[in-house]
């Protein structure tokens, strides 16, 4: 029974995030809204119910080699060209 109000107010929670809360911020709200919910209970009932928090970054590449910049010179002298 406790089980199944948990997880309806962490579904409830979920969705009214757009499902961007993850198990930490959830339980912060159900911390300040009524009794004490551990983390690990957090994680089993998103578990059960097949809920996952949704990244909204895409992923960019930052680092452009495609350049005609010079590089540093090779003070130690390794040799790059003999990686396998």
């Amino acid at each position: 029974m406790a089980s199944e109000r948990l997880d309806a107010q962490v579904a409830a929670i979920h969705g009214a995030s757009r499902r961007s809360y993850g198990r930490e911020r959830i339980h912060r709200q159900l911390r300040e809204s009524g009794p004490p919910v551990g983390r690990e209970r957090i994680r089993k009932s998103l578990h059960r119910q097949g809920l996952r928090p949704v990244y909204r970054r895409p992923y960019r590449l930052i680092t452009d080699s495609d350049h005609e910049k010079p590089t540093a010179p090779n003070l130690l002298d390794r040799r790059f060209d003999d990686w396998a």
